[in-house]
């Protein structure tokens, strides 16, 4: 989530487990349960951009525990990181319409 909220860019990993991506998404074992490597193995985080404001105005993430739920690939059908999309943008369009005078 961090990552996306400092990038401003979307995030998909499609398995959190995979060689590398500990290392760059990976918490200490001090903040893990015991069942968080099989519990979050794939997720999305979208930055929630709102018109007039530099950084974003937070960020949704989804996970699941399917390696490969989430992937940058092009599938047919609706994507499952479509949800995660969609939901940044009604909320950016929400706040945006509360803050015009």
């Amino acid at each position: 989530m961090g990552v996306a909220y400092s990038n401003g860019d979307e995030i998909i990993v499609p398995d959190l487990q995979a060689d590398g991506m500990k290392a760059v998404f990976g918490t200490s074992a001090n903040e893990q349960r015991e069942y968080d490597m099989d519990r979050y193995r794939s997720m999305v985080a979208v930055p929630v951009k709102v018109e007039g404001l530099e950084k974003p105005w937070g960020v949704v993430t989804a996970t699941t525990d399917r390696v490969g739920h989430f992937s940058p690939n092009a599938e047919p059908g609706v994507r499952p990181d479509e949800g995660a999309r969609t939901l940044a943008g009604m909320i950016a369009l929400a706040i945006a319409v509360m803050r015009k005078p």
